[in-house]
């Protein structure tokens, strides 16, 4: 697997042999296709990260910073090795091993909560109906005005009942549905 575009095309992201899904060209391509108009100098979180293809995507494409999440050691291990090998400035990014539905108490030695332009989920396809409205309520805790949260699943579900929808769409097997937070929604 390789990363599709941005400064550091065309590099090698290492990925295991089971244990983690990580998301296609193809989706990942699509997905920075939608974040291109907010994706110079953001933050990113990347939750549920894996190998990190996602957020090492954003950075390879202009985002400033990526803070990724996952609860897996083995795969966590993976991710620095990636991002030893790809992104030259380990400034640029932060690895917390935290379960990925509560990601917020991941920050709970922080001074503050952080927030983010961009909040991109990947969870396993079979878990999202029933973490979503975990994942959802977190994210808008971290999310900027105007932010951006992509969550990427294996069926259509019913998100589009949820504030701030903004569209899904269908790339084989996967799906990427988009939320814009508007705050004057609430």
């Amino acid at each position: 697997m390789k990363i599709t575009s941005g400064e550091y095309k065309g590099r090698n992201i290492l990925v295991p042999e089971h244990g983690v899904k990580p998301t296609s060209e193809k989706v990942r391509q699509a997905v920075m296709s939608i974040l291109r108009p907010v994706l110079a100098g953001a933050s990113v979180l990347d939750i549920f990260c894996g190998t990190g293809a996602v957020g090492i995507e954003a950075l390879s494409n202009g985002a400033a910073v990526c803070c990724f999440i996952d609860h897996n050691f083995r795969v966590l291990k993976l991710l620095k090795q990636n991002l030893d090998t790809i992104v030259a400035d380990p400034s640029r990014y932060r690895v917390l091993k935290h379960n990925c539905t509560t990601f917020v108490d991941a920050f709970s030695h922080d001074d503050e909560l952080p927030v983010f332009d961009i909040v991109f989920a990947d969870p396993f396809y079979d878990d999202t109906r029933t973490t979503f409205e975990r994942i959802y309520e977190n994210v808008f805790r971290v999310l900027k005005p105007g932010g951006v949260f992509i969550i990427e699943h294996g069926e259509k579900c019913a998100f589009s009942e949820y504030p701030y929808f903004t569209d899904t769409r269908n790339y084989g097997d996967t799906w990427i549905t988009t939320f814009i937070y508007r705050k004057a929604e609430v």
